[in-house]
Formats: structure tokens, sequence, C-alpha cells
């Protein structure tokens, strides 16, 4: 059984990251390195950076070769080769424990009697009248949630129900007479005293600013990571009107049920295209007063969401690993391609990268610091993630597993079932609070259970959903197979979402995640630390949607059900990166390790970067045209004609052979309830002598249409587009009709 104490090695990292012990400083200083009394030479440990910078260089190399066609057996002996070498450098180095990790307090005080465990574990901290208060209101959400639609009534008992709930068990329960407190003017007063020059005390580096006779105080931490977001923000939302710029037609059911809610229809669960929960759909209409119902609102929306997964990100690495790990991994995921591909294409993509990072977050504090408050915020982020995308009803297995694992043990270390109390009791709160949130949707399920499960059981079983497929053990370890060889080998075939068959992460990214998997193993297996256990977990539930796609193992790797490890994945492939430049730094020593630690790290992310650039914003965006319906063209070719003074309503798209989904069309036209298909092409005669031009939108392939109008109307207008993208070939034929014409004949 593994436990997770401060090792001598990890102790260090307690004060913070950048300390350095005596025994490296005296060797910082001297620029070689020095043995230390009592303590084993350093001339094993002086190999340790030689040994992780070969370990890097030989994955690397391994991880481009794959890039130009590798066979699987000698790619696999590469990493094999390099992940040995790695932790051979980490086997040497004495300093190789990464985390800031503390004992939870049940850890810390093992030596306590059974008795006291028994007396802490009684004493729930609940209010008892509150809690009551706000089950009753969550028996009346379930009640009023009938129908499939949110109301004022019964969005009134659910949020109380939810915010009942959290004040019954927060700790400490907040008090009206300490709020009311913290509200006065007084209060107010004594902290801007405490901004100004003369009232601020600070221990750490900080910089000023100062408006209107009031200083603010920022660390260089702050600076660090607001630089950062920063970055991430501008990468996130760079040329978001064009890249990707043409829809599919999930597109256009999403902007229909968008509709529907600014029509009035608050539904909560919207059943259009096989069921989507209503997140997206509210989130997406309180942004149409910016860009309308569009195509544009929705990736605004999206990327906005997707940012929302980097603070997250910084708090879970900065739990784990301290301040200085968590700039890196953050920096890491905010250049990272698989996280702007899921936030830009207007979909649910973002919200499993998002509320993975904040369930994981939330959930990685509560089992380090055992605070009630992490638990309950925890259960609140996994009950809103229900709301937002099938994926993440995954999420409550990862933390059932975590919980688990601490759990376990725990026990080791007390060998007393009553010092699992306060951690039980701590989960089903947890769990209360998530199913408060619930509440709609679980009215919602029991009304109609299988529109409710139909997405997630027909990925399992079939479309029918009621037959498995054959051979499920080996469909799932082909599937698990299949989705850990993504980051490296192979990953998505769809289109929409990725460039097919490219691996997840850029070559220097994968091999670092090789890596990074290699020294979290290490660690777990010869130290025993337990966070490392945490992490693999919630890389495999991360992983888990996709690889469920037990009927369709085709749609397996999916960029898009994976989301939920995303955040985990920037953190595995910081690891070794940061390792690597700690021990250069040290084996240096003084100003020329820091800086070679620095100018390298720069580098690193800056190829990182640079291929993740190239691929996504070069290379996508081509391949990304070249497989749509180049709906985007046509809608540009009837928004000429409106401008030259022609009417939508008298543009009309033939249906051919299914060539276009004419709602793409209407939707970049600029009206998402816009009719513009024709059932056939004597639907034209109809509209003889309108008093405006009229516009008529064909595939080229329907040269029956194009005659008949040519033979109606001799003096149309016809015009043949030749898009780039499609090879330059023929896409889609206009005729323009003058005003007032009637068929000839």
């Amino acid at each position: 059984m593994y436990n997770a104490p401060v090792s001598a090695e990890t102790a260090e990292t307690l004060a913070g990251p950048a300390h350095v012990p005596q025994v490296y400083a005296r060797a910082a200083r001297s620029g070689r390195p020095q043995a230390s009394r009592g303590q084993p030479g350093l001339g094993a440990s002086f190999w340790s950076a030689p040994l992780l910078l070969a370990g890097f260089c030989i994955a690397l190399y391994t991880q481009l070769a794959v890039m130009r066609g590798l066979g699987a057996e000698s790619s696999f002996l590469g990493f094999a080769l390099g992940a040995g070498v790695f932790t051979a450098g980490v086997a040497l180095s004495r300093r190789s424990g990464l985390l800031t990790w503390r004992d939870a307090p049940l850890a810390g005080a093992a030596a306590a009697t059974t008795e006291r465990a028994s007396a802490l574990a009684s004493s729930l901290g609940i209010d008892a009248r509150l809690a009551g208060a706000a089950l009753a209101l969550s028996v009346l959400t379930f009640l009023f949630s009938g129908g499939n639609a949110f109301t004022l009534l019964n969005v009134t008992t659910w949020l109380a129900s939810v915010v009942l709930g959290l004040a019954a068990c927060w700790h400490p329960r907040p008090q009206p007479a300490a709020l009311r407190r913290a509200l006065s003017p007084a209060a107010w007063l004594h902290r801007r005293q405490a901004l100004s020059p003369t009232g601020s005390t600070t221990t750490s580096t900080t910089t000023g600013t100062t408006a209107g006779g009031l200083t603010l105080r920022l660390s260089w931490t702050a600076l660090a990571l607001a630089a950062i977001l920063a970055v991430g923000f501008g990468l996130l939302f760079y040329r978001i009107d064009s890249v990707p710029r043409e829809m599919t037609s999930d597109h256009a059911e999403k902007l229909l049920d968008v509709a529907d809610v600014l029509e009035g229809q608050h539904r909560i669960f919207f059943p259009r295209n096989t069921g989507r929960e209503a997140f997206q759909f509210y989130w997406i209409a309180l942004m149409t007063p910016l860009t309308g119902v569009s195509y544009l609102t929705m990736k605004l929306g999206t990327a906005l969401l997707a940012f929302g997964t980097l603070p997250f990100t910084y708090v879970l690495a900065r739990t784990l690993f301290g301040t200085h790990f968590a700039l890196l991994a953050t920096a890491v995921l905010a250049g990272m391609r698989w996280l702007w591909q899921v936030g830009r294409v207007g979909l649910r993509f973002p919200f499993p990268p998002l509320f993975g990072a904040a369930v994981f977050c939330f959930l990685i504090r509560a089992l380090r610091d055992r605070r009630r408050n992490d638990f309950l915020l925890c259960g609140l982020m996994l009950g809103i993630a229900q709301h937002t995308y099938t994926a993440l009803r995954i999420a409550p297995f990862g933390v059932i597993a975590c919980i688990a694992i601490a759990a376990a043990a725990d026990y080791w270390k007390t060998r007393s079932l009553a010092a699992l109390r306060p951690l039980a009791v701590n989960t089903v709160l947890l769990f209360a609070i998530s199913v408060l949130v619930f509440m709609p949707l679980a009215r919602y399920g029991y009304d109609d259970p299988r529109m409710f499960l139909f997405r997630g059981v027909t990925r399992m079983a079939s479309d029918s959903a009621d037959k498995p497929p054959p051979n499920i053990p080996e469909v799932f370890i082909g599937n698990v197979k299949n989705a850990y060889l993504m980051f490296n080998w192979k990953g998505d075939q769809v289109w929409v979402n990725t460039i097919p068959g490219e691996p997840m992460l850029d070559p220097i990214g994968g091999a670092l995640f090789v890596l990074g998997c290699a020294y979290a193993l290490y660690r777990l297996i010869r130290h025993r630390e337990l966070p490392y256990a945490y992490l693999m977990v919630l890389l495999f539930t991360g992983l888990l949607p996709s690889i469920m796609s037990l009927a369709f193992p085709v749609e397996n790797p999916s960029t898009v059900r994976m989301g939920m490890a995303i955040p985990i994945t920037a953190i595995l492939v910081a690891l070794p990166l940061f390792l690597l430049a700690r021990r250069l730094r040290v084996w240096m020593g003084g100003r020329p390790g820091a800086i070679t630690a620095g100018v390298g790290l720069a580098l690193v992310l800056a190829a990182m970067l640079r291929v993740n650039f190239d691929q996504y914003f070069r290379i996508y965006p081509a391949q990304h045209a070249r497989a749509s319906q180049h709906s985007w063209h046509v809608a540009r070719a009837i928004n000429g004609f409106i401008a030259m003074g022609g009417r939508r309503q008298d543009a009309h798209i033939l249906p051919g052979a299914n060539w276009v989904d004419w709602r793409l069309v209407a939707i970049q036209a600029g009206d998402v309830r816009w009719q513009a298909l024709l059932q056939n092409i004597d639907e034209a005669r109809g509209h003889d002598g309108a008093a405006g031009p009229r516009l008529y939108v064909l595939h080229p392939a329907d040269t029956a249409s194009q005659e008949a109008l040519r033979r109606w109307y001799p003096g149309a207008i016809q015009q043949v587009h030749a898009l780039e993208e499609a090879g330059n070939n023929p896409w889609f034929v206009t005729v323009l009709v003058p005003a007032g014409a009637r068929a000839v004949s």
C-alpha cells in the first residue's frame, strides 16, 4: 500500500520551489558539484543532468522518427530506452522529488487514538435546519421540473437548495453579522488603507502601479501568470472569425436550440439531434447581443470557456508541485493545439477540459488538506458539469476512484475504520451537493430515460440501444491501446475537430509526455507518492469517455470526448521539462545555471508553440475547408445578392443530391429561421412576377434544373463558382433572374 509522506528529498519544496538545499547552494556558488558530510558524494548525482538530457533527446528523436513512419516495434524500443535513461537520471538525483504535498491532517495525526478519530467524525459540522431546508427544496425542485422546462418557480427552488446545502455544510459557516461587517464602509476603508503605500506590507517581490493615490502591488508570480493567461487568451481568440471558417450540421442544430431559448423555450434538456445538455445553449444565448445568432458567437463563447481551463489547471498544478511548476504547466497548456481545437470549433467540446480541471483541482485540494469546503466545491463543479456534456458523466467515477485510494492509504496508516469517518462524511457531502445541482436533470431522466441515456448507451451498445457489441473485452482493450497511442502515434480521424490521424501532441510534447508518465510511475512505485496515482487515475478517467465507444471503436480516439485529460496531459508534459531545467540549473551552478535553465525552458516552449501554431493555423484550416460543405461560399454569394438590392427571401437553394445543408447557408446569411430550400425546380415558377430579382443556387451536377431555368428565363444570368479548396472544381451555380421576370413556357 502506498502513502504520501513528505520525504527528505521533497521537503525542500515545501518552503517554495525556488529554495535550494544547503549542499546545492554551495555547489551553485562554486560552480561545481560538492559532496556533503554524511551524504553520498555527488559523483553519481553529477551524472543526473546529462542522463536526463540524454533521455529527453532519445525520446524526442524517437518521436520525430515516428512522424517519419518509424515502425511500432522500433518506436516502442526507442521510447523505452529514452524513458529508461531519463529514469536513471532521476534515480541518481537526490532532489528528483517535485511534490509540495503535505500529508492530510489524518496522516499527520497517525499516532492519535481511535477514540479521538471517532470523536472528530461524530461531529459532522452540519446545520440540521439548513440541511433540512435544502433537502425539502430539492424535492420541490424535482416535483416542479416536470415538462422539461425551467420556470421561475423551479429555478428558485433549485438555486435555493444548492445555496442552503452549501451553507449548511460550509466550514466555518458564514455568519450574517460577519458578512455585514465585511461589507461595511469601515471595512472598505480599512482595505483601502491596507493597499496604500504607507499601509502596505508584503514579503514577496512586488511591483507597484499608482493611480489616484492608490498603489496596487502584484508579485512577480502574479505578473508571470497574468502574462501566460494573456498569451493563452490571445491564442484562443486569434483569427477566430476565420479559423475554422466552415460550419457543420451540428452547428445548425445548436443554433436552432439557441434560437429556441431566445424565443422563450427554456428546456432542461434539448432533445434535438439525439439530445444535448442545456448549459451551452443558455451560455450562447447570453452572448448573442455581441454578434447575433451566429457561428462567430458560438466560437467566442466556447473559446471563453476553454480559457477558463487555464486558471483551474494552474491551481491544480500548484496544489501538487508548487507555484513555479504551475506557471510552466499553464504555459504548456496555453500553447497546446488540443485546447485550441476543442475551444474554437463552437461546439460543447471545451466543457470537459474546463470542468475536468475544476473538479480535479478541488478534488486534489480536498484529498491533500481534507478541508470540508474543497469537498463541497468539488461536488458543486461535478454537479454543474452534468449540465454541460455527456462525456462528463464519467467524472464521478474518477472522483470515487481517487477517494478510494486515499481511504485505503488512510486505513493503511491508522488501521482504524473510525479514522475514515471524516473522509466518508465529506465524500457523502460532496455527492450530496452534486445531486442538488443535478436535480432538474434527474427529473428529466426520470421522465424520459431513453432520450437522456441515448447518446451514452448507443456509443457502448448500438443505435438500437438494445444489444451489446460482440467481443466487449477485446474491443475495450483495443480502445485503451488506441487511446494511449493518440498522444504519440495516431490521433483522431474526424476532420471537424483535428488534423485527421495526426498525433495529439507535437513532437516535443509527445516526447515529454512519455517521460512524464515514466517519471510519475517511478515516483509512485519507488517512493510511494500517492499524488502520482491520482494523476494516472485522472488521466485514464479523461480518456474513458472515448474508450467506452465499444459499439463504434472507429470513433476512438476522440479528441473531444477525451477533453478531461487535457489539463492532466499538460501537467505530465511539464513534469520532465521542469525537472530537467532544475537539474541543469544546479549542475551548472550559479548564474550560468539559472540563465541556461531559463533560456532552455523558453526555447522549448517557443519550439512547441511554433509547431502547434503552424499545425492549427495553417494545416488544420486548409484540410478543414477541403472537407467541408463550403456553405460559407454559398452564403457569401447570397449576401452579395442582398447587398446589390435583392431580398433574402428571394434567394433559393435547389436540393440536388443534398449537396449542402441549407440551414448553414441560412445562418451565415444572417437568419437562422430562414427557409431557403425549394423541394424541386417547379417551385421556381411560383415566384414569377416578383418585384425584385431572384437568385437560385444549384449544384453543378443538377443540369436538368439549370436547363429549365435557362429555358424559362432567357434573360437570367448564370455563373459557375469554382472553389480553390474544392480543387478548383465547380462547386455551385447561381442563376440570377431579373425583377418581374415570368417563365416563357
